[in-house]
């Protein structure tokens, strides 16, 4: 109960910062709030239902066989980046969390760079699956 508490102070705190003062439109925003958390919630119980590897498990050259249609849709580094999360998101979960699964990720789909950051992407997959 106190977590509820705290996030409406937080979230009414937040709302005056913006100017936002007006209840009837301070309550709108958080039922939004509230049906936004709980669809987030339910997506990512699903994600994690799935079976999902560590692409460490493979050798690059094995990922560049595996994800060759993806692959081939890269054309600049925003598309790389854009790929290699929906890759990551649908495959290797949890390599949003592990930086030595961000780097073979970058590896993987580099483009013109040596490095791209995939660690803690994972926002970005859930917007891209059309969760906002």
């Amino acid at each position: 109960m106190e977590d509820i508490v705290e996030e409406d102070i937080y979230l009414r705190l937040f709302l005056k910062e913006k100017g936002i003062t007006d209840e009837k439109r301070i309550e709108r925003i958080k039922k939004i709030t509230i049906e936004r958390k709980i669809k987030a919630k339910k997506f990512w119980e699903e994600r994690r239902k799935k079976h999902h590897e560590n692409i460490n498990g493979y050798t690059l050259e094995e990922l560049k066989e595996k994800h060759k249609n993806e692959l081939s849709k890269i054309h600049n580094k925003e598309e790389a980046e854009n790929i290699g999360i929906m890759i990551m998101g649908d495959f290797y979960l949890g390599g949003f969390s592990s930086r030595s699964n961000s780097r073979k990720m970058s590896e993987l789909v580099g483009y013109e760079t040596n490095y791209m950051d995939f660690y803690g992407s994972s926002c970005y997959y859930y917007m891209m699956k059309g969760g906002i």
